[in-house]
């Protein structure tokens, strides 16, 4: 039987809602609307526009980075202290234009070692984009999951998601664009990858959180940003958050 639930007064099916420890519509703050309270703090005043559903976050194309940071907690972070347990990152996303080295979407590190837990960008050099998980207590180990080259239009609004079964073994991510598979490489980097670290990293969101410059922020715009933990979103259920998006409605 199906149990609906609310979110600030509006009514949904439950089916979404299972797993959910954040959502940001991001009209015009980076409150969480999954009520359990992961709301961000706004950097360097990123300006509110006109989005994919309602408004969006813009990050600008100037050398200052602008986007939200959510203080350090477990939520976020992919493991149980044994192994890696399943989650999923959603959003929406428009590139104005691509930074130098990389446009950071999503990220949780802090660049020491066995601090760095995992990062959403795309990365110039390689025209793809990638996701990145690294190893506990050492992250000069990683697992690192790629898209097809140049899979973006600038200017357009593109839905991305990243999904992980939490195997820790090469072939757990997914990378979907526009409600397709389209992960292309998935391998370990500098040896053997087996499960993320739970370190005191802060999230970022549209620029790297970790180092605060303009050649890895996002020069664009974000909407619709939802994480899931302990939770594998299905192709159909990517393929249901493309499409709601597609016709404005909000992702849950």
């Amino acid at each position: 039987m199906s149990v609906t639930s609310y979110i600030f007064g509006r009514k949904y099916g439950s089916a979404l809602l299972d797993g959910l420890v954040a959502y940001y519509a991001l009209e015009n703050n980076a409150n969480d609307l999954s009520g359990n309270g992961n709301n961000g703090i706004l950097l360097n005043s990123p300006t509110f526009v006109a989005g994919k559903v309602n408004n969006a976050m813009n990050c600008g194309t100037d050398t200052i980075s602008r986007g939200f940071v959510v203080i350090d907690n477990d939520d976020f972070s992919f493991t149980n202290g044994t192994t890696d347990v399943p989650f999923t990152i959603s959003m929406w996303v428009n590139f104005s234009s691509i930074s130098s080295i990389a446009n950071f979407l999503a990220n949780k590190r802090n660049a020491t070692s066995g601090g760095d837990e995992w990062q959403f960008n795309y990365s110039t050099a390689n025209n793809r984009l990638f996701f990145w998980k690294f190893q506990f207590n050492n992250n000069a180990i990683s697992q690192r999951v790629e898209s097809s080259t140049s899979p973006f239009s600038l200017n357009t609004w593109h839905h991305i998601c990243y999904t992980d079964d939490g195997s820790g073994l090469v072939g757990s991510g997914k990378i979907y664009i526009n409600g397709v598979d389209d992960t292309t490489t998935n391998s370990n980097i500098g040896g053997t990858y087996t499960r993320m670290n739970n370190g005191i990293a802060n999230s970022g969101f549209g620029y790297a959180v970790f180092n605060n410059t303009e050649t890895l922020k996002h020069k664009g715009l974000l909407d619709e940003i939802a994480i899931w933990k302990n939770r594998e979103l299905t192709q159909d259920e990517v393929t249901e958050l493309y499409n709601k998006g597609n016709a404005g409605l909000p992702l849950i």
